[in-house]
């Protein structure tokens, strides 16, 4: 082994991650290391990694510690570490647009009235999303003012709500 095979290479690990639960995991996704250590008598510079799962939870979500190692092609058993953290979470509530405004109608003669809106809609940066709600577009409304409530969740739990009203005067 050259002299200059004893030493390691230097190694700078990339950024932590931060991703949903489904992100890819992979380097070129979380992000490669670097070193400034130029190739030389002692061969290339290489990396490797390893993954240890430091939490799971309930909802795919997942922190990892990746560690990554560098060394040379021709003293693989000289090597420098650093530690990359890699957490896959949803912690963001779906996003709703086009929320319908408060409707103030008039009722027939019954005190009724049928009411139509179009529905918000709602997406999420990590999953599906499923939509309850209190009324649909069409129901039939007394005298008073009713609440309409959209609730949107995501796979996670993670839900925002929407509130409009109708009025019947």
């Amino acid at each position: 082994v050259k002299a200059c095979c004893n030493n390691a290479p230097s190694i700078t690990c990339p950024p932590d991650f931060v991703g949903c639960p489904e992100t890819s995991m992979s380097p070129g996704t979380t992000g490669y290391p670097t070193s400034n250590t130029p190739n030389g008598s002692c061969g290339q510079v290489m990396f490797d990694y390893t993954d240890l799962v430091l939490s799971q939870g309930n909802c795919w979500d997942k922190k990892i510690k990746r560690t990554w190692k560098a060394y040379f092609s021709q003293n693989p058993s000289q090597y420098t570490t650093c530690d990359q953290i890699i957490e896959l979470k949803d912690v963001k509530a779906p996003v709703v647009w086009e929320c319908p405004k408060d409707i103030t109608v008039e009722p027939g003669p019954d005190c009724q009235v049928c009411v139509g809106w179009t529905p918000p809609n709602a997406m999420d940066n990590c999953s599906n999303v499923t939509v309850t709600s209190s009324h649909s577009p069409g129901a039939w409304f007394g005298a008073g003012t009713t609440t309409v409530t959209y609730t949107f969740k995501d796979a996670c739990g993670n839900e925002a709500a929407l509130h409009a009203r109708t009025r019947n005067l």
